[in-house]
């Protein structure tokens, strides 16, 4: 339920409330309300999906600089942990379920940093709705038959980035392990990498997938589909 509401409460869902809002109050004959509504809703569009406003959005959660190679060696790091993303739920030629392209740009940045470090990886991710696998398997399952990693451990109980932190924390004390690089989105870097010091662990940021949006050409003001996402 949570990740049902999550989904209407924030951007995009919550732009086409906006709209839906205007919509209603224009059925009740409440024209300028209906309007200032909907047109709200139709800007907040327009400036989430136009390249130039989503990049310079995103600048701002991207604080985290790249990691090198030599800095992941010199860390020593006790385990590479992966965040999940999403799944594509019926992929046909992997038989089923398997990571989208999210989870899998984070787990090859996660397999390179194996391989760099020879520390052991986590996997961290639960099973979301309407999924008969867990997040976590699935990326097991991908290392394995597609980059050859199989000494993965695997957290599959959590549903969000708190929880990701929360019980990879608590299965890593069980193995010693106390210091980590952390493998996610450059984006998604500041509070995960928050969410796994609060849970009480040493951690390396390792963020991957630097989104970057050039504002010097007037294509930048088109709204796209790539924007809004």
């Amino acid at each position: 339920m949570y990740n049902i509401i999550k989904e209407f409460v924030l951007p995009p869902g919550s732009l086409w409330l906006l709209l839906l809002a205007g919509f209603v109050l224009l059925c009740l004959r409440k024209r300028r309300a209906g309007l200032m509504v909907a047109g709200a809703g139709l800007a907040a569009f327009y400036l989430l999906a136009a390249p130039v406003v989503a990049g310079r959005l995103n600048a701002l959660v991207q604080t985290t600089p790249a990691l090198s190679d030599a800095a992941a060696r010199d860390a020593s790091a006790q385990a590479v942990v992966v965040l999940s993303a999403g799944l594509h739920l019926n992929s046909a030629e992997y038989g089923g379920a398997t990571v989208d392209e999210t989870t899998l740009e984070r787990i090859r940045y996660g397999a390179r940093l194996h391989r760099l470090t020879g520390a052991p990886m986590l996997v961290s991710g639960g099973r979301p709705p309407g999924s008969t696998v867990t997040l976590a398997g699935a990326m097991k399952e991908a290392l394995d038959k597609d980059f050859g990693i199989t000494d993965v451990f695997v957290e599959d109980r959590s549903l969000d980035t708190h929880e990701n932190a929360v019980f990879s924390a608590e299965f890593l004390s069980l193995k010693g392990i106390h210091k980590v690089l952390l493998v996610t989105h450059a984006s998604h870097m500041p509070r995960a990498a928050q969410a796994f010091r609060d849970a009480g662990l040493d951690v390396v940021p390792a963020p991957t997938i630097f989104t970057h949006v050039s504002a010097d050409s007037p294509a930048s003001f088109i709204p796209r589909l790539s924007g809004l996402r």
